[in-house]
């Protein structure tokens, strides 16, 4: 009677895991649905990047070395997802959803691959399972999974560089898979550089220190080679653009502060791998040594999120690295630990998919909000799309390329590049008092803090005495030059 007590119980455990990866899951499908038919920007920085894919297929420079004439625009990051939205774009066009689907493709990718790496580390076919549904029940890779921005196309080429690594150890070839992936990874977002290398490398020492060695060199080879001959190509605009418009001012409050949501959020995770790590201080012949080395380069690199304009973006290796650590501890507890324990395991499983799911509604919930204002985007394309001058925007400016126009200003890097010393705004704010732009777009979220976000002081008084609000229209005013003149 007891043992079929304790089967009944362990049944109901695994039951309510799954259910709650169910529900996890499913939230991640039904938020990337919906992300990906919202006709209206969800994103500021999904105008740039779309923008970019639009020169490319039309053979135009995106990383200009002159950034004091129009267009004055900045490619924060390599070229290679521009490049994979280019071609998108080519067969179904430069909409709000292109750049989109792009990094859904790559968010379940990123799954996949650690599904396949705790496989291929534990031989556990259940824990490389709950490895990948836990990851995309994560609220930040719900959330960013679906906008059109450069981090999920990394982390996935980066998790593929990993894989390659350990499912051909010994083999060049497997190497040679390996080192491209993370070429990939690099070149589509340079933070990269950190923490899947080190994974690799570190594996690789583990049975082979000359193969390590050969792997680290060349790629720190290919990437300088690749690096300089892209800012051969652009006269160092490469440089520039990803580089020197990058380096934004760092605040340590913001590190705090998105660590510490961090933590809250992910806090029944964090106690589970601790938990593992004291179990490998007790037996370090069992340490995943990749697993730890990505975990330890993807905090560090989680600390750049104290960058002015950072976003939860830049904890998504960490998390990578927190699921993979998980579905490996689910291996070890199943196959060495009490049936009672493991079952304390898959619990806090469950718990933290919940717990993470309403703690996590701030960033989830975003496009469910912005596409209860889609009923007035046609009205804003017409106006925009019709406007017989020059536009600006900020949050909305994949508008003007659904609507065939050119970005000519990004506001926030310009603003940034301005407060730190690094542009002379003159000529943009003479141009906005001399009424060079038909109509400047603001919308909300910006308008409450334009002086110190996404518009210097300068650029905001001009618009504020040359131009008036004529309408408004989902969250976003739309400022036309003053009849009358300025005032």
């Amino acid at each position: 009677m007891k043992k079929k007590l304790v089967f009944i119980l362990q049944t109901a455990i695994w039951a309510i895991l799954w259910i709650t990866l169910a529900i996890g899951v499913g939230f991640f499908f039904l938020h990337t649905s919906q992300a990906l038919q919202a006709r209206i920007p969800l994103d500021y920085g999904e105008g740039p990047l779309l923008n970019q894919a639009r020169w490319l297929a039309e053979g135009r420079p995106i990383y200009r070395a002159d950034i004091n004439d129009y267009p004055f625009t900045i490619a924060n990051y390599p070229p290679l997802y521009p490049l994979a939205v280019s071609l998108a774009g080519r067969y179904l066009g430069f909409s709000y959803e292109t750049g989109r689907m792009v990094s859904a493709m790559a968010t379940l990718g990123c799954g996949l691959a650690l599904m396949l790496i705790v496989l291929q580390t534990t031989g556990d076919r259940v824990a490389s399972l709950v490895a990948g549904a836990l990851f995309f029940s994560f609220p930040y890779v719900i959330f960013w999974g679906s906008l059109g921005r450069v981090d999920m196309l990394a982390l996935a080429f980066s998790l593929w560089g990993i894989w390659a690594a350990i499912r051909w150890p010994n083999s060049l070839a497997g190497t040679g898979v390996s080192l491209l992936f993370l070429l990939a990874a690099i070149f589509t977002r340079q933070s990269y550089l950190l923490a899947a290398p080190l994974a690799v490398v570190v594996h690789l020492a583990t049975g082979n220190g000359r193969r390590a060695l050969f792997f680290a060199l060349a790629l720190g080879i290919s990437v300088l080679a690749i690096g300089g001959i892209l800012c051969w190509r652009t006269e160092g605009g490469f440089f520039i653009h990803t580089i020197v418009a990058n380096a934004n001012t760092f605040m340590p409050s913001l590190v705090l502060s998105a660590w510490l949501v961090a933590t809250i959020v992910y806090a029944p995770l964090i106690v589970v791998i601790f938990w593992e790590f004291l179990h490998y201080a007790r037996q370090p012949e069992k340490r995943p040594w990749f697993a730890i080395a990505y975990l330890i380069g993807g905090t560090l690199s989680g600390l750049t999120v104290g960058k002015v304009g950072s976003n939860v973006n830049y904890l998504l290796e960490w998390l990578a690295s927190m699921g993979l650590l998980a579905g490996i501890a689910l291996a070890r507890w199943r196959r060495e630990l009490p049936r009672a324990l493991c079952s304390l395991l898959l619990l806090t499983f469950s718990f933290q998919i919940l717990w993470s799911l309403y703690w996590g509604q701030f960033v989830t919930l975003g496009v469910w909000s912005r596409r209860a204002l889609e009923p007035e985007m046609p009205q804003l394309e017409e106006i925009i799309c019709s406007a017989p001058g020059p536009v600006l925007a900020d949050e909305m400016m994949s508008l003007l390329v659904v609507c065939g126009r050119d970005i000519l200003f990004q506001p926030f890097e310009f603003t940034r590049l301005a407060v730190e010393g690094k542009w002379d705004q003159t000529r943009v704010v003479e141009d906005i008092q001399s009424g060079k732009f038909r109509l400047v777009l603001i919308t909300d979220g910006s308008l409450t803090n334009a002086a110190k976000g996404r518009w210097t002081p300068e650029m905001w008084a001009a618009i504020q005495e040359h131009y008036e609000p004529v309408t408004v229209l989902a969250a976003t005013t739309v400022y036309a030059v003053r009849a009358g003149g300025t005032r």
